[in-house]
């Protein structure tokens, strides 16, 4: 186990020193604590936007593949040297749609 420190904003804002213990076990990863986290995190994200989370996370994770496909499109394109104005459109359209 490693400890190490950690600086933690407190509401008064200064900062305290607090120590948080690192476990390098193989088994943490098979405890679903850091699932619970990630739900916690992505449903929190929804209250913090007033957005439904689900529908967010939906249209956010959903236009990864589309910008990463038009980018490799637009790359391709590029060094093609071949007009780049409808790859070029779409890679902006999937890097915006989620925001």
């Amino acid at each position: 186990m490693i400890i190490v420190k950690h600086k933690e904003k407190i509401l008064t804002g200064g900062y305290f020193d607090q120590p948080i213990a690192i476990s390098l076990s193989p088994f943490n990863l098979m405890s679903m604590e850091w699932l619970l986290d990630l739900k916690d995190w992505f449903i929190g994200l929804g209250e913090q936007y007033n957005v439904n989370p689900i529908i967010f996370g939906s249209i956010y994770v959903g236009a990864v593949p589309f910008f990463l496909l038009s980018l490799r499109w637009l790359v391709k394109r590029l060094k093609q040297r071949k007009p780049i104005v409808i790859p070029l459109l779409l890679t902006g359209f999937f890097f915006v749609s989620a925001y």
